[in-house]
């Protein structure tokens, strides 16, 4: 029921159907909370570090559901070298910062840091952090 009404309210107010779409998602979501973990940096032989934070939804570990993965690349600011306190600024923006003011958001989401030395994110730096979050 609610599938085809949202169908008939997109064809007259698209407000609406965000309305609807948005509370759905925080009446879903309420059933989550979870916990943000924090994977400090080691080295590897180029000398990159693979600092991250990661949310896990609550029942994450034990659940058999399939979950969706956000990926937060940071902008300028936020770069450091992968350690606390440094690590910290990946959440100073984007989702972290708003599943830290309380809001709910049931997949997992990754957010490396990128080096301090690095200008600007490009492809082989995220398929790095990609692999080396897969692997841990």
């Amino acid at each position: 029921f609610l599938f085809v009404a949202l169908i008939v309210l997109l064809m007259k107010s698209t407000l609406f159907v965000v309305l609807v779409i948005s509370s759905l998602a925080v009446t879903i979501a309420d059933a989550y909370e979870g916990t943000i973990l924090d994977v400090q940096a080691a080295s590897d032989a180029s000398g990159s570090h693979y600092g991250y934070k990661v949310y896990k939804p609550d029942g994450y570990d034990t659940s058999n559901n399939d979950y969706c993965a956000v990926l937060f690349l940071h902008g300028m600011d936020e770069r450091g070298n992968g350690q606390l306190p440094s690590l910290n600024k990946v959440a100073t923006h984007g989702p972290l910062t708003e599943i830290q003011n309380g809001r709910v958001i049931p997949c997992l989401v990754f957010a490396p840091q990128s080096w301090s030395g690095d200008l600007a994110w490009n492809q082989h730096d995220v398929e790095r952090y990609l692999r080396n979050m897969l692997d841990t």
